[in-house]
């Protein structure tokens, strides 16, 4: 159960930063505001955790996307760091599809890769007592907005700045981790 929280955590992660940079405004001439770009697309919560073979998983994801576009993940890697060690990684096996205008279930299959077991360990345990200050997260990826397609690429990005951005509290981290 402990290990499937982690796996969550760690591919909510992806989609957040996947789902978050389809935000930004792609046409210069004609800003939008962030918090009304914000508001377009969110992960309203986790439905399951399956999982597929080994290492592999899928997370069904209910999302709502308010854009007039189809968006799509086409690929994604999200690292966790902890300090300045890689822990793990996790890679999408497929393209993710978020269908234009609507509330979702979207299915994102991901493969997890540990770099070191021993460190993910103790990570896991900081996660649960709650001390997540040097824990950061890398994404890179390709995401497309209707015909548009971009690379993204987040650095070491706080993981206590991501669970406010998708709104998890620190007291929600604790009780999901117990």
């Amino acid at each position: 159960m402990r290990r499937r929280l982690f796996v969550a955590l760690s591919v909510a992660a992806l989609m957040s930063f996947a789902l978050l940079s389809c935000n930004r405004n792609r046409q210069p001439e004609k800003p939008v505001p962030a918090p009304a770009e914000k508001e377009k697309i969110k992960v309203e919560r986790v439905e399951g955790l399956k999982q597929i073979g080994l290492t592999s998983f899928e997370l069904s994801l209910v999302v709502d996307n308010a854009f007039r576009h189809n968006i799509s993940v086409e690929s994604g890697t999200v690292t966790l760091f902890y300090s300045t060690s890689t822990v793990c990684s996790a890679e999408l096996i497929e393209k993710v599809f978020v269908p234009e205008r609507s509330t979702s279930t979207v299915k994102v299959p991901f493969t997890i890769k540990l770099s070191n077991p021993i460190a993910a360990y103790g990570v896991w345990n900081k996660v649960r007592r709650g001390e997540i200050d040097n824990i950061s997260l890398t994404f890179e990826g390709r995401v497309k907005v209707g015909p548009v397609g971009r690379n993204v690429k987040t650095a070491n990005m706080p993981l206590r700045d991501l669970l406010k951005t998708i709104g998890v509290s620190d007291d929600d981290l604790r009780k999901l981790t117990e």
